[in-house]
């Protein structure tokens, strides 16, 4: 017997020659089906009809050389049900279409169980091979019985894609496990009722159909399991259990977890961790297995926004002077209003209790239902992979900078620094974990706040020689919104701040630690810049360390902040390719690529090649536009400002426009004003920059 996770798989053989003699039992001799049999292993289309009070018991469809089981249908007559099906994939294909017809005339699309007379499904396995996942699986539940544990094991670095209950009888799906595998996540759960009516994810129903929206956790295995459904819809005066879900989709990972409403509430949903969600580097990678306090939600914040990016804000103040220092305060202010406002449009109010629940549960939940199902997913990917790969392109960029200005009489000049770079970033195509990176990120992170405490301390030693009369209090609009840019760029941390603020014990403390963690890095930024620029004046660099004056000391900081950035990049680049492989290489026909992931979990060797090119990708990019606070300047004003500024105002007043008054509005309108104002002029003068530096070329 073959072993799958819990499961146990009969010998193929021995399931053949059982439904072989299954069927020559049922079945009159003169039946066509055996005419398209040539063996027991090797069955063809076959479609069985069960006569008059039996039912199909087992049936089971292999397509021989290369062939993939294009459709199979059972129907079950006279109260009998189908109680085990198993579908083999063979030749390296998958099961593509599974179609079963209940009595009722409804039809499944993919594989529904039924149960009566007390039985319920005890276990469901599917097999995908070489790399395909399971798709979508739909369970129903009749007679009063209600679908008791289902578990989706994805095979070879997938992740179930879509998983559909159907709850028939006025019974809901009371345990939804998912396990997502090699870092995917779930993409896609919905729950329908059993009156055949599909209410498509993230779509609002039309006005006036009174319905309120509220919690609901079950008992059975699911309850027992800690795990529970998001959100129930219930009509305006149905019954309780006759509830539909609503299904959330991203590239954020998800994981079941307790959430409480704010303010310390006891409703529980599925919880969704983004990659942002844990410690260690810019993005936080790693998913929160465990529930966390405001001061670990705190640290979480300032390590995305206090990295290792603050080394240009010296060079921001040389181009913006005191509007500049200015700017660091109010985008702070600015990006702590947008991060609450964000988490707001995450709750409603209960009519029934009055409590505010959570009935989203992410950025691109918000995006979906904001922007449409089909439009506001895409919108928000989009905005990460590009900023995703930027950001990598930044950490290549960062250490060409520093590695030349370490050794900056050496005969290696900064594009073939990168390229050295490079070599040491190619084995990550074949990085599937994240753990090992991410504990050495965490203590290069507290060994890069040390070392801005020794640059401040350098600095606070140059006080007799500060330039006081340095700083401008003119503006200079060809170089000020590409400052404006590198602070909007260094203070984007919304893309995670909800699934942050769902996994706080008390999240009544989320507004709290944000406003001081947004306090925190202001006052630390303004003086960092400020301080720095004092000391160096009008020959401050793009990358402030390459202004220390000690060759020996310069060196030992700059060696430590590579090892940083090195450590760092696997994070956005392993979140990058996710979201790449989720548009591009899950399986056909949902993408125009095959999976990139063979039977054993292993990488195909094409796949492989996919995961180097992005690397090589970034490391190309950088060359080609070898300016690290330009392109900075850039990426902030084009995916910074619509992430921190224009659409958390936006689905601010999407949702809660008839809660607000006059004053919240209009500001409102006033940060998407300026989001707008900054994204086209930063993106209009940061490109001719990159543009002009691009034509000038390098000075070494």
């Amino acid at each position: 017997m073959a072993q799958f996770g819990r499961f146990t798989v009969p010998p193929l053989r021995a399931t053949l020659n059982v439904a072989w003699e299954t069927l020559k039992a049922t079945m009159p001799d003169s039946s066509p089906c055996f005419d398209l049999i040539d063996s027991p292993s090797r069955i063809r289309e076959a479609w069985v009809k069960g006569a008059s009070g039996q039912a199909v018991e087992c049936i089971l469809h292999l397509a021989a050389s290369g062939q993939a089981v294009e459709c199979i249908s059972h129907l079950a007559a006279s109260g009998q049900t189908v109680e085990c099906i198993s579908h083999l994939a063979a030749s390296g294909q998958s099961v593509e279409c599974i179609s079963h017809l209940a009595a009722s005339g409804q039809t499944v699309e993919c594989i529904s169980h039924l149960t009566a007379s007390g039985q319920s499904v005890e276990s469901i396995l599917h097999l995908a091979a070489s790399g395909q996942a399971v798709e979508c699986i739909l369970h129903l539940a009749a007679s009063g019985q209600a679908v008791e544990c289902i578990s989706h094991l994805a095979a070879s670095g997938q992740a179930v894609e879509c998983i559909s209950h159907l709850a028939a009888c006025g019974q809901a799906a009371e345990c939804i496990s998912h396990l997502s595998a090699s870092g995917q996540a779930v993409e896609c759960i919905s729950h329908l009722a059993a009156s055949g009516r599909v209410r498509k994810a993230g779509r609002p129903k039309e006005e006036g159909a009174g319905e309120h929206v509220r919690f609901a956790q079950f008992g059975g295995a699911g309850g027992k399991m800690g795990e529970s459904t998001e959100l129930h819809t219930m009509p305006g005066g149905g019954p309780p259990d006759q509830q539909g879900g609503v299904q959330e989709d991203g590239f954020i990972e998800r994981q079941p977890s307790y959430q409480q409403s704010r303010g310390g509430g006891s409703m529980a949903s599925v919880d969704f961790a983004s990659p942002g969600s844990g410690g260690g580097g810019e993005f936080g990678e790693g998913r929160s297995k465990h529930k966390i306090d405001e001061w670990q939600a705190a640290w979480n914040v300032t390590n995305a926004i206090q990295g290792m990016f603050i080394v240009s804000l010296p060079f921001a103040v040389l181009r913006g002077g005191y509007w500049a220092i200015a700017a660091m305060i109010g985008i702070a202010y600015i990006c702590c209003y947008t991060g609450k406002i964000l988490v707001e449009c995450l709750y409603e109010d209960d009519p029934v209790t009055g409590q505010k629940v959570r009935v989203r549960d992410s950025y691109v939940g918000l995006a979906r239902e904001c922007f449409g199902p089909k439009w506001g997913a895409r919108a928000v990917n989009v905005a990460q992979i590009i900023e995703l790969l930027m950001t990598c392109i930044l950490y290549v960029v960062v250490c060409g900078d520093l590695m030349v200005g370490t050794f900056p009489e050496g005969s290696i000049d900064t594009r073939s620094w990168m390229m050295l770079i490079g070599i040491f970033l190619i084995p990550l195509g074949f990085l599937k974990s994240l753990h090992h990176v991410s504990v050495l990120s965490f203590w290069c992170t507290m060994s890069h706040l040390v070392i801005n405490a020794v640059i401040l301390g350098y600095c606070l030693l140059e006080i007799p020689d500060w330039g006081w009369a340095k700083v401008k209090w003119s503006i200079d609009m060809e170089n000020f919104p590409i400052s404006l840019g590198v602070i909007v760029f260094s203070y984007t941390s919304q893309i995670f701040l909800p699934t942050l603020e769902g996994n706080l014990i008390d999240r009544s403390k989320f507004d709290w630690m944000l406003n001081w963690s947004h306090v925190a890095a202001a006052i630390f930024k303004s003086l960092f810049g400020y301080v720095c620029f004092l000391t160096f004046q009008n020959d401050t660099q793009q990358v402030i360390t390459n202004n220390l004056h000690s060759p020996g000391f310069k060196g030992f900081v700059n060696f430590f902040l590579v090892v940083k950035a090195v450590l760092s990049y696997p994070l956005p680049y392993y979140a990058a390719c996710e979201l790449l492989e989720k548009a591009f290489f899950k399986a056909r026909p949902d993408t125009i690529f095959p999976t990139i992931w063979a039977l054993d979990g292993e990488l195909k060797v094409w796949g492989l090649a996919f995961k180097v090119g992005v690397v090589v990708f970034t490391v190309l990019m950088a060359i080609s536009i070898p300016h690290f606070a330009i392109l900075m300047g850039f990426i902030g004003s084009f995916t910074g400002t619509m992430l921190s500024f224009i659409w958390p105002c936006y689905f601010h007043l999407k949702l809660k426009r008839p809660t607000l008054d006059r004053g919240t509005i209009a500001y409102d309108y006033f940060v998407i004003f300026l989001g707008v104002l900054f994204g086209i002029i930063g993106v209009y003068d940061s490109g001719s920059a990159l543009i002009k530096a691009f034509e000038i070329g390098l000075p070494f």
